[in-house]
């Protein structure tokens, strides 16, 4: 039982550290190590509940961190252009560039697509540069939601 629970544990900080490494799946690893441990204990120290609270904090966590880039599109001046821009170059950027292409996909999808709209290079890098704000803060809230997720994993388990 003890190997079970130290195992759980090494899954969820790994996943942690994929909040912030793009190449390890991140918050999806920390459920995945609670919800192992759940099944396999018949879900005595996990209650059914806690695992689908984990599950909706991941879901969220999840979507506010794609979504953040296209906030800070906004935030930063940029226009639909900008937005749609950044969802493509996201897209692209994830499928040529591999990790990298999170961080470098939308930042130059938004730029282009604020470029097009209003042919200022400088507004157009300054509502691009919201892409990386927003991936900043994104990724900060993962970690925050992995590490509260680990924290009460290790509560329910000692």
């Amino acid at each position: 039982m003890e190997i079970a629970k130290i195992l759980a544990i090494g899954i969820a900080i790994i996943g942690i550290l994929g909040a912030v490494v793009p190449v390890l799946p991140g918050l999806p690893l920390v459920f995945l190590g609670i919800l192992g441990y759940a099944v396999y204990n018949g879900f005595v120290d996990f209650t059914v509940a806690y695992v689908i609270t984990t599950l909706l904090l991941t879901i969220i966590a999840q979507a506010v961190e794609y979504g953040a880039s296209i906030i800070g599109v906004k935030k930063f001046g940029g226009s639909k252009a900008g937005m749609i821009g950044a969802i493509i170059g996201g897209l692209i950027g994830i499928f040529t560039l591999g990790p990298i292409g999170l961080l470098l996909g939308p930042l130059i999808g938004a730029l282009i697509g604020e470029y097009y709209v209003t042919a200022d290079f400088q507004k157009s890098m300054y509502a691009a540069l919201g892409t990386i704000v927003g991936a900043i803060l994104g990724t900060t809230l993962k970690v925050i939601v992995g590490i509260i997720l680990l924290i009460t994993m290790i509560q329910r388990l000692y």
